[in-house]
């Protein structure tokens, strides 16, 4: 009913990352991306009814595609991963409000993102001093 493609995702600081989650039989608005902060058991709702919330619709992309007639793929990109967006544990999932058999069953889908360094790479020094002349404006 609702499964992501990778349960895991390894990426680069300061390169981005897309998840792919597909459901069966629900329409976009039946959409929801959450995401776990790691160690504090707190969550945010990234996307919910259509609409992003909290504030997130700088840091995530969420675009929909109908693969046949009863299933949606979603896609959570984020465009610019940071280092401490390490071990955030994301998820898609069906509305609960809207679907009863979301309700009765809560169907989702997680996967886990680590965000890597290496002292090699520029992208890495390229990422910080784009911080700090972000900080500086």
């Amino acid at each position: 009913y609702v499964t992501m493609e990778q349960n895991s995702y390894t990426v680069n600081a300061g390169s981005s990352v897309k998840m792919k989650c597909t459901m069966t039989n629900v329409s976009p608005i039946d959409i929801v991306w959450i995401y776990y902060v790691p160690g504090t058991g707190t969550t945010k709702t990234i996307y919910f009814e259509n609409n992003y919330l909290n504030g997130l619709k700088d840091k995530f992309l969420i675009t929909l595609e109908f693969t046949n007639s009863t299933n949606l793929t979603t896609f959570l990109e984020i465009p610019f991963v940071e280092y401490n967006d390490s071990f955030y544990t994301y998820q898609c999932e069906c509305n609960i409000y809207r679907k009863s058999i979301c309700a009765n069953n809560r169907p989702n889908a997680v996967a886990t993102l680590l965000a890597i360094t290496t002292t090699t790479s520029n992208k890495l020094k390229i990422y910080f001093k784009l911080k700090i002349l972000i900080f500086k404006i």
